[in-house]
Formats: structure tokens, C-alpha cells, sequence
């Protein structure tokens, strides 16, 4: 049987600030069109993790893999470039910008400059609200708008892989579905998706695999249904 493709791994990766590790061998694989949570209370290391992998910070250990060449030497530019987009929480939009200047400035790497009025024209058929409010600007959205917008600018750079930071922080349960939704939709054309954050139960129902940190390091990891049946989470979590 031929082993299942990565599109993005780490080998026992250790990351930090300030030289004190926050990450400490943390391993993790990702295949094409999967989406991939990663759970853990607060401090165990999660936006850590994300940050070493988009390049903004430069991991102390291990080795992260992708497409199988090795990223951890490099900068969020040329991460960025090569096809891995990062989304931190908190969206960081253009709020003086309209909609359309906020997407428009997503496919500023060279990859998707070409495509820009494909994008745009998908982005658009994704979340209709974003059509519909293109020439308003972004701080005239509601926080749920904002954040798929923030999703919207990402997708418009045509990531390979997309990392996205407690992406349910603040979102209703209508707009949390509807992201859900559009993640799902997304990963159906490949795209691979890592998502982090404390909202369990929406990343058990929308990952294919999940990894649990504590303390900086992997405790557990497996399919949602696995991790269910289990008390781990419970314990760390809840």
C-alpha cells in the first residue's frame, strides 16, 4: 500500500521567545485537502507551533517539511511565497480599506497575482456578504464579516496550506456554521488546513485528525471520534 502524501510536516520542532522554549519536539503531519486541528489550554503552545511553521518566529530544534523541503530556515515572506498562509487571531484587516482593497491586497504574492479576477469572482460565490458589501469599508462590518474576510483575504494568496489562530473567537453559531462550511468547501479543492484554538467541540466536528498539546508538547493526537471516548481532553480542557 503507498503511504498517504504530506503536504506539510514537523519533525520533533522546538520553538520559543526570548530563548526560553515554548515548543518542546512537537511532531505533527498534514495531507492534501485534510484539515487538521490542534487543541490544548492556554500557554501549551499552540499559536507557537502556527508562528514556527508561517516563519515568524525561527524554531531552536526540528525540522519542518513542505512539500517535502525543509521551511524552518526561512522568513514569512518566503514562507508565504511558497504557498503557506498564516490568519492570527485578532483578523489584522485594513479596516480604512474597502472589501475588494482588503481581498485585492491577498494575492500580493506572485503566485496569485495572475488569477487575481478568478479569485475574487470565487471569493464572492464562497460568502455572497463579501459581494454584496465589496465597496464598504472593512471597519463597517460586523465582527463575524470581519473575520470571514480576514478567511476571504487569505484564500485570495491561493495557499497550498492555510493556518488559521482561533479562528471561533467571537463568532455567533450562524457565522461559525457558515465558516465551517466555507473551511469544508475549501479543503474539497485541496487546500490543507490547520486550525487552532480552545473551541473543542467545533474543531472535533470539523478536523480529520487533531493534536493535543500541553506544555508544549504532543499528549495526544488522533481522529475526533478517538479523542472523544477519551477523559484527556476533559482533563486538560474543560
Amino acid at each position: 500500500m503507498r503511504p498517504e502524501p504530506v503536504i506539510l510536516e514537523g519533525r520533533q520542532v522546538s520553538a520559543g521567545y526570548y530563548g526560553q522554549v515554548v515548543l518542546q519536539e512537537v511532531s505533527f503531519t498534514a495531507g492534501p485537502g485534510e484539515i487538521v486541528g490542534v487543541l490544548g489550554p492556554n500557554g501549551a503552545g499552540k499559536t507557537t507551533l502556527l508562528k514556527a511553521v508561517a516563519g515568524l518566529i525561527r524554531p531552536v530544534g526540528g525540522r519542518i517539511l513542505l512539500r517535502g523541503e525543509e521551511i524552518q530556515h526561512l522568513g514569512p515572506a518566503e514562507v508565504a511565497r511558497r504557498g503557506l498562509v498564516y490568519i492570527p487571531e485578532g483578523r489584522h484587516l485594513f479596516l480604512d480599506l474597502t472589501v475588494a482593497e482588503n481581498l485585492r491586497i491577498g494575492a500580493h504574492v506572485p503566485r496569485a497575482r495572475a488569477y487575481l479576477n478568478r479569485s475574487l469572482g470565487v471569493i464572492y460565490r464562497l460568502f455572497p456578504v463579501l459581494g454584496q458589501r465589496q465597496h464598504a469599508q472593512a471597519r463597517e462590518l460586523s465582527g463575524g464579516q470581519q473575520q470571514i474576510l480576514a478567511l476571504a483575504r487569505g484564500l485570495m494568496a491561493r495557499p497550498v496550506v492555510l493556518l488559521l489562530d482561533d479562528p471561533f473567537a467571537g463568532l455567533g453559531r450562524g457565522v461559525a456554521d457558515q465558516f465551517c462550511r466555507a473551511l469544508r468547501s475549501i479543503c474539497a479543492e485541496g487546500t490543507t488546513i490547520i486550525v487552532a484554538g480552545q473551541h473543542v467541540n467545533r474543531i472535533l466536528d470539523l478536523a480529520n485528525r487533531v493534536y493535543v498539546l500541553n506544555a508544549g508538547r504532543v499528549v495526544v493526537a488522533g481522529p475526533p471520534a478517538e479523542l472523544r471516548t477519551g477523559d484527556i481532553l476533559a482533563r486538560l480542557l474543560f
